[in-house]
């Protein structure tokens, strides 16, 4: 794949078309869904909580584990990377802080 991550969905939003993104929980199941040729992957909230803990998505997984696991998953793919960190990020100060820690760890 030649495009850059971001060239992808930008292409996708400025065609106005959907773009199909299938959840993951680990670097495997990410390049599993890079080889079945979809555009885009999603770190499924659940999906990291049942393998992680078996334990559905209710705030357990603890915030650096989201990260870690989003960085793995992003070093194994060339697709863009969504993060569902809607649990267990605490107040606004911590959502803010979530996109800058991710473009720190370089998966932004």
């Amino acid at each position: 794949m030649t495009a850059k991550r971001t060239s992808i969905l930008k292409k996708a939003i400025m065609e106005k078309r959907a773009v199909v993104v299938v959840g993951c929980h680990d670097a495997f199941s990410a390049r599993i869904i890079e080889k079945c040729g979809f555009e885009a992957i999603q770190i499924s909230g659940y999906g990291l909580a049942a393998s992680l803990l078996g334990k559905p998505d209710v705030g357990l997984v603890q915030m650096k584990d989201v990260l870690d696991m989003t960085w793995k998953i992003a070093q194994a793919v060339k697709l863009p990377v969504r993060a569902d960190v809607d649990t267990g990020g605490g107040n606004a100060v911590n959502a803010a802080w979530i996109p800058e820690r991710s473009m720190a760890r370089g998966i932004a």
